[in-house]
């Protein structure tokens, strides 16, 4: 019995890790692409910027509006525009400067 709870704890946790990670990579590249634009990106710029992550534009819209909830509480971003944009440009010129690409 410990040996089958074991497996299956290390699967979840397998699972769990990559689900993070997919998510984390996500979160990268919506802050890059609106980190490389000025003025922001509008949410169909950001959707076709991320195509290469996901193809289906149904599951695409889905994940962006999952990771921009937590961009967006954690204050990396701001949509309450027609823009997506960081909240400030201290903290966008800070994102270009170290992790733009």
């Amino acid at each position: 019995m410990d040996n089958a709870y074991d497996r299956l704890l290390a699967v979840r946790s397998r699972f769990v890790h990559w689900y993070l990670r997919l998510e984390r990579d996500l979160a990268l590249c919506i802050l890059e692409a609106v980190a490389s634009a000025e003025d922001g990106l509008t949410r169909r710029q950001l959707l076709s910027r991320l195509d290469r992550l996901e193809s289906d534009p149904d599951r695409r819209a889905a994940r962006l509006d999952q990771a921009m909830l937590g961009l967006e509480e954690d204050g990396y971003l701001d949509a309450s525009g027609p823009r997506i944009a960081f909240p400030s440009f201290l903290l966008r010129d800070y994102w270009r400067r170290n992790h733009g690409r």
